[in-house]
């Protein structure tokens, strides 16, 4: 039973905080802006990018992986299983990846902790 409710809240945690995060946050708009980032730059490419750039410097975090995130829009806007991108979006990062990480946590804690044995 101590095993079960264990990885019952390592399954529910993330699932939690998503919601959590979700609700408090605004709720995105479509339309574009001049002066911050809203969805219109998601899909359509961001005119703030060159100046939150220069403001980070070429080393930041978000100029050198800018092109894989790039990559990742267009592979889940053109992905091999003809689906739309707000439904690989969810698939991919809502249901395979936390269950793929719960399960890879779930192994990594048997093999270490006497806890859940």
């Amino acid at each position: 039973m101590k095993r079960l409710l264990f990885l019952l809240s390592i399954v529910i945690l993330p699932f939690a905080i998503v919601i959590i995060v979700n609700e408090a946050s605004i709720k995105p708009s479509t339309i574009a802006n001049k002066e911050y980032c809203t969805r219109a730059c998601h899909n359509q490419g961001c005119p703030h990018f060159n100046k939150k750039c220069l403001d980070k410097g070429n080393q930041s975090f978000v100029t050198r992986h800018f092109d894989s995130y790039k990559k990742n829009i267009g592979w889940l806007k053109n992905n091999p299983l003809n689906l739309s991108y707000v439904e690989i979006n969810l698939l991919m990062y809502v249901i395979l990846f936390p269950i793929i990480s719960v399960l890879l946590l779930w192994r990594l804690i048997r093999r270490s902790s006497p806890i859940v044995d």
